[in-house]
């Protein structure tokens, strides 16, 4: 799963100037930091 992203990531600024790949980038992290957060409190939690 983890690597499918990143490949699709990579095809995906191959087709983009610098700068929109820098922007992208940090929206990436701060999505995935985010949607890892609540996945660690719904595992702390036992909600699985």
């Amino acid at each position: 799963m983890i690597g499918f992203m990143v490949a699709k990531l990579n095809t995906y600024f191959q087709t983009k100037n610098t700068d929109m790949d820098i922007l992208t980038l940090g929206w990436v992290t701060i999505l995935a930091l985010f949607t890892w957060s609540i996945a660690m409190v719904v595992w702390g939690r036992n909600g699985f």
